[in-house]
């Protein structure tokens, strides 16, 4: 799989490093997708984020590459030796960088066997978990920045079909 970023400006073409890492058989190949920018700000130029998939798909790495050079980092690893891993980019939210100091990004993962919110600065450091239930979190609604708190929709009523809207606070506190 080949990725290049192309800049109009200088005609310059820059290769991004997209190996899968030397655990992983990489004869079989992996995919990449869900490419996208994360936007930098007056200290932090942008970076070039995409998902790698290994092709049994229970390895799924969240990459950050540097526009500049290629070089690509793991930020986030999901692992599920027994099955597959979650690959949706949904599961993914990055956090507006304008709106924090240190930005970060919020996952949701079924590492527990059941899907929760995860909070990680921008180098992959696990800062919190928002949540850990016995049901399925469905999805991020809403970031309150100001509050600190996230809102967020789950299965967790007397029937499992129901869904309920839930909020936490970014340290995993004062779930309601």
């Amino acid at each position: 799989v080949g990725l290049l970023i192309y800049d109009v400006a200088t005609k310059k073409t820059i290769t991004v490093d997209t190996r899968f890492s030397a655990k992983d058989n990489d004869d079989l190949g992996h995919y990449v997708y869900a490419i996208r920018w994360v936007q930098g700000n007056e200290k932090t130029t942008g970076k070039l984020l995409f998902f790698r998939l290994n092709r049994l798909q229970n390895v799924m790495q969240v990459c950050l590459a540097d526009p500049n050079t290629g070089k690509s980092s793991v930020i986030l690893e999901e692992t599920n030796p027994n099955g597959w891993v979650d690959s949706g980019a949904d599961t993914v939210q990055f956090e507006k960088i304008e709106d924090v100091e240190n930005p970060g990004f919020f996952v949701l993962s079924e590492r527990t066997g059941f899907k929760n919110i995860y909070r990680y600065d921008a180098n992959g450091k696990l800062l919190s978990k928002l949540t850990n239930h016995p049901f399925e979190v469905q999805g991020i609604e809403r970031i309150d920045y100001a509050r600190k708190q996230v809102w967020y929709t789950a299965r967790s009523g007397k029937n499992p079909l129901w869904i309920q809207l839930h909020r936490v606070n970014f340290d995993g506190s004062g779930d309601v």
